[in-house]
């Protein structure tokens, strides 16, 4: 049952895994806040947009710089949760935390965590290449809450999906294979570097089901946030539709957490 106190305890491991990873927080800033932004930005904000669409693409430079922005996103939940599988199989510390929390409860602390640091971690992203690139970055049609929005929605996303996956592969040995099998499909056949409206004029049958793709969801409504035109799905409708395939994940993922942790 839900009450003040297991309320009180959710934020008492909330509080706690800001402190721990706040001592990464360092770690975390060079490698999420300064390498991966730069480089992203460079490469795909200046030089590839110059190269193949002439100096100065602003739109071009953001669609590019779209699937940069989200696969960070993903590498930093992942980074955040793929520690639970090696906990599972050693320490079991979740045990523990099994004692303080109910498994329902305790599950959306392990979904609150990743996502809120992964959204605080992502969010300088567009406002440094908007710094940098001024030029290549078209901000006069930008929904700045829109694409605050789309930043926290996606990170929410991306902390279910990455649990669920967590949950579901039985060995930490496989979790190899979730890049391999899983993310990188998800990531190719997801918009990373090509709009939805592009794939729909040309490949009609491969553009509706690039729809079953929730990474399709997260690019356009990125896109949509931050150009403010038709030629992309409108980001309330990519909130809508990631707010619902999280939820399935949701509940998903909380079937075999639960199987995992051997709770009836």
């Amino acid at each position: 049952m839900f009450n003040l106190e297991i309320c009180k305890t959710f934020f008492q491991l909330l509080h706690r895994d800001f402190y721990i990873f706040g001592k990464r927080l360092k770690t975390y800033g060079i490698n999420y806040l300064i390498i991966y932004p730069l480089l992203a930005i460079l490469i795909f904000g200046y030089v590839q947009p110059g190269v193949i669409f002439g100096a100065g693409s602003a739109k071009a430079s953001i669609i590019l710089m779209v699937g940069t922005f989200a696969l960070n996103s993903v590498q930093i939940c992942f980074s955040l949760i793929s520690p639970l599988m090696y906990d599972i199989e050693g320490d079991r510390f979740i045990d523990y935390q099994m004692m303080l929390l109910p498994p329902r409860v305790l599950f959306f602390e392990l979904i609150a965590f990743p996502a809120l640091f992964s959204f605080i971690i992502a969010m300088p992203f567009f406002p440094l290449a908007r710094l940098l690139l001024p030029s290549y970055f078209d901000a006069l049609n930008t929904s700045w809450l829109g694409l605050v929005l789309m930043n926290l929605i996606s990170s929410y996303f991306f902390a279910s999906y990455v649990l669920m996956a967590m949950c579901f592969i039985k060995r930490s040995f496989n979790v190899r294979y979730f890049w391999i099998r899983i993310n990188g499909p998800l990531v190719v056949l997801g918009g990373f570097w090509v709009p939805w409206t592009l794939l729909n004029s040309r490949f009609k049958i491969y553009s509706w089901l690039a729809l079953l793709n929730p990474y399709t969801y997260i690019t356009e409504g990125l896109r949509s946030a931050l150009v403010g035109n038709d030629q992309f799905i409108a980001y309330p409708i990519c909130i809508l539709a990631l707010l619902f395939i999280s939820g399935v994940f949701n509940i998903v993922a909380l079937y075999y957490f639960k199987k995992k942790m051997d709770h009836v």
